[in-house]
């Protein structure tokens, strides 16, 4: 084991998957958490990857649905946290986010009264009451970008440790630098960057966020402000599974994924 492997076993990481369930934002895409994916429901490739972290101990998922959780509670080695929503103020529903009920006696990190608290925050509470752990530091494993890998997800770890300056941490895919959009007027595709007789090969990559996030602290969110620690991964770990073609383009890599490994053996 290396001195940096030693540093970070020595924190509480938890990895905390937020699913939709039966959907807040989409009222139609009938539990897409549950879409068969190479013989599994999806979700569960994503808890899979992190509980096979080497230094993630502890894996978290939460959700309102109940068939969504026993997922979790099926793979075992995950703590599942049902999701209480309310609507209070009357806002959208949002899955990173939920106004509950219970009146706590005070934040957990925040040491301030509060009568609500925010989601991440409630299921850390949840964490400390009924298993009596405090995470340190806060992977976030999304429910709907199932191709990670385990590996990106502990070297985005170790990217975050190396880094005395950073507070949160991002993966991110390459795309390619051709970007184009829908213009909403013509209703045609444009370039975002007119490359017209540039040697393509010589443009600056763009990326995009793949599928895992670190926080240093557990108790905060950054929205991308401060020090960011990143790695790079390969574009096929950020498939982001919103619609059944994406669905069958996940199945198509993950099949070539599962092949190569079979091929390894």
């Amino acid at each position: 084991m290396t001195n940096l492997e030693r540093e970070i076993k020595k924190y509480n990481i938890v990895s905390l998957t937020l699913a939709r369930g039966s959907g807040s934002v989409h009222d139609s895409h009938d539990q897409r958490c549950l879409w068969d994916l190479c013989g599994k429901p999806m979700i569960q490739w994503s808890l899979e990857t992190a509980r096979a972290s080497k230094y993630v101990n502890k894996v978290v998922l939460s959700c309102e649905d109940p068939e969504v959780l026993d997922i979790g509670r099926k793979i075992g080695g995950i703590t599942a946290i049902p999701r209480v929503l309310t609507t209070v103020f009357n806002e959208p529903r949002d899955y990173n986010s939920g106004i509950f009920q219970r009146e706590l006696p005070r934040s957990l990190f925040s040491g301030e009264p509060s009568v609500y608290t925010d989601y991440r925050d409630y299921c850390f509470y949840y964490l400390k009451e009924h298993e009596s752990y405090v995470p340190h530091i806060q992977v976030g494993v999304a429910a709907n970008e199932p191709l990670g890998r385990t590996e990106s997800l502990d070297k985005l770890i170790e990217a975050f440790f190396e880094d005395e300056e950073a507070d949160h941490g991002l993966c991110f895919y390459p795309v390619m630098p051709d970007i184009h959009i829908i213009n909403p007027i013509t209703n045609r595709p444009v370039p975002v960057l007119q490359l017209t007789g540039v040697d393509r090969q010589k443009c600056i990559p763009f990326y995009r966020s793949g599928s895992f996030s670190i926080f240093g602290k557990a108790s905060k969110v950054s929205h991308g402000h401060g020090k960011l620690a990143y790695v790079i991964v390969r574009p096929d770990e950020g498939v982001d599974v919103h619609t059944r073609e994406d669905l069958e383009l996940a199945e198509f890599y993950l099949k070539k994924r599962l092949k190569e490994k079979e091929d390894k053996k």
